[in-house]
């Protein structure tokens, strides 16, 4: 296997960013090394993490050569993964701006038919948002952990006022954090219908995780719900856990046999 680390200047970031990558040594013919073949995975960290915690926490290098997949592992900051006002562009970064570089650097297309997105917590928020609505890109999304509820919001601010002020300060458009806003898990439900409607998007496999002790349990259990009551077909897994990584290790392990062991009957 190989890592590195992507290190750039990124124009909807207005500065510097890393990306970290793990990939196997080589694919295809002789020594000719083909990316644009390979499963993509997107994994998405949580807030006041970073993109190395996916590679200090879990065993994603094992993972990633077990499958033989191309992982890819981007900084978030703090955003939530959607643009905000003084820290940068993130959702136009890691939908637009990232995937071209990916594009011109490998040879992966935004489009490659076998492109996957997965994230804990806030990633998990960033993960299902891009998934649902933005038609055509990701042909399965895991959430790990997720509030994937508007209602976080207000719960954020009973748990801990000053950090859910934090959360929304800098965010170009707070009217997004109310419900029927664009941050409103609903209406990523309703746009992802839409697209499967107009024939935009294919189907998307959509896996839920949550612990059992997780303070998110029912934040998580209310988009199934929701996916439920819209007719979308969503798989939705609960244990013993924490709000941890040794949590997400388990779950993370799941959903890429799930995806990607062809020996498993459930795939």
């Amino acid at each position: 296997m190989a890592w590195f680390t992507l290190r750039f200047y990124s124009n909807a970031l207005r500065q510097e960013t890393t990306v970290n990558v793990v990939m196997p040594d080589m694919i295809g013919e002789g020594d000719v090394f083909l990316p644009s073949k390979l499963p993509v995975v997107y994994l998405l960290h949580g807030y006041t993490n970073n993109q190395n915690r996916w590679l200090l926490d879990t065993n994603i290098h094992y993972l990633a050569k077990q499958y033989n997949l191309f992982v890819v592992m981007p900084y978030g900051g703090n955003s939530f993964y959607t643009d905000t006002v003084a820290g940068g562009d993130y959702e136009t970064f890691l939908t637009t701006e990232l995937p071209a570089q990916l594009r011109a650097w490998f040879g992966i297309s935004e489009h490659n038919d076998n492109t996957h997105i997965a994230g804990n917590s806030m990633g998990a928020i960033g993960a299902v948002k891009y998934a649902l609505t933005y038609p055509g890109r990701f042909q399965s999304v895991a959430a790990f952990s997720g509030p994937l509820d508007i209602s976080f919001i207000q719960l954020s601010r009973q748990i801990d006022p000053e950090t859910a002020e934090a959360v929304i300060h800098d965010f170009t458009d707070k009217a997004e954090w109310v419900e029927g806003g664009q941050n409103d898990p609903g209406v990523w439900i309703k746009t992802y219908k839409d697209h499967l409607k107009d024939k935009k998007t294919s189907e998307i496999k959509i896996a839920v995780y949550c612990g059992e002790d997780d303070a998110f349990l029912p934040l998580s259990q209310a988009f199934v719900e929701r996916c439920r009551q819209e007719a979308v077909p969503v798989q939705f897994f609960t244990e013993p856990g924490e709000h941890n990584y040794a949590y997400w290790q388990k779950t993370l392990e799941h959903w890429l046999k799930a995806r990607f062991d062809r020996t498993d009957e459930d795939a």
